[in-house]
């Protein structure tokens, strides 16, 4: 599998903020979000695209890129350009979990017990190749389960349950024996469909109802909408149209629905966090900052 990035942080988005989490990065998406950030991000011609231009040649890992590159457009480029590929990590679930394990140290034992959360994200995670993926890292997860023995003295060498969210795009459906593993554990989806007013994409491509609505069928999961939002009163009132279209081929599920401010850096994400917020609020909705560019700008890796 070809892995982006992993690293041990903070969730700095949506219901779970603060939480420690483990990150894990898969490389491939669906989209490209190239409108965030832009004067104008339904506008293609106007868009201001650095990531293509610079010289990454003698760059050999993700975290010596200059902060450039993810100015403009999606904020993780490198996690689905081919122009980065040569940066990806290939990986088995072993050499995941490997990873996992020497980054956590003695806090590894908390993945099993739910306090440190695990999640896959990209890029796409739900690209069919990578949700095959996600099936083998928690199969690897479990055979190497530290606390089995103490399980099974309990009676319960057959649970192995992890805290897990998923963040994607809304565009993919499930693979069958995905959404059952997912039903298995405390599963969290985060869903941020993409807009064309703020994240360049257009509708057709990046709104897909039935692949939504199919996120809301795993057994015991907590789904939330979470849109990022650029203040401007076009975004809003796509925002407000493509909710009511999603609302209404979800039938009588309510999601959680959060707004987010777009920007890859404290900065940009402070620059509307009031008007988004107020904005919610007007509405009804929950309001999601972004923690970690807060903390660590925009910094890889965390």
């Amino acid at each position: 599998m070809k892995v982006s990035e992993q690293f041990y942080s903070l969730q700095g988005e949506g219901i779970f903020t603060g939480v420690p989490s483990y990150f894990i990065r898969f490389f491939g998406c669906s989209l490209q979000c190239q409108g965030f950030g832009q004067k104008e991000p339904s506008k293609p011609e106007t868009w201001v695209q650095p990531w293509k231009t610079i010289n990454i040649e003698k760059i050999e890992k993700l975290e010596d890129l200059p902060a450039e590159i993810y100015e403009y457009g999606c904020d993780s480029v490198y996690s689905w350009s081919a122009k980065f590929k040569h940066l990806q990590q290939e990986m088995t679930a072993k050499s995941v979990v490997d990873k996992m394990e020497a980054d956590l140290g003695t806090l590894f034992e908390k993945v099993y017990t739910g306090d440190v959360h695990i999640v896959w994200t990209g890029g796409e995670p739900l690209l069919k190749f990578n949700q095959k993926y996600i099936l083998e890292i928690i199969e690897e997860l479990r055979n190497r389960n530290p606390l089995k023995s103490e399980l099974s003295d309990m009676g319960w060498d057959s649970i192995c349950q992890f805290s897990v969210t998923i963040e994607t795009n809304g565009t993919q459906h499930l693979l069958p024996e995905l959404k059952t593993e997912l039903g298995k554990h405390n599963t969290n989806i985060s869903c941020s469909p993409k807009l064309l007013h703020t994240s360049g994409e257009k509708p057709e491509k990046a709104i897909k109802p039935d692949a939504i609505k199919d996120l809301f069928t795993i057994d015991g999961a907590t789904t939330c909408l979470k849109f990022v939002l650029a203040d401007t009163d076009e975004a809003k009132t796509e925002f407000l149209n493509t909710l009511q279209l999603i609302q209404d081929k979800l039938e009588y599920i309510k999601p959680l629905i959060y707004l987010m401010p777009e920007g890859p850096n404290k900065y940009r994400v402070q620059s509307t966090s009031r008007q988004i917020a107020e904005f919610a609020m007007k509405h009804g909705f929950r309001f999601s900052d972004r923690l970690h560019a807060h903390l660590w700008d925009n910094k890889i890796g965390v």
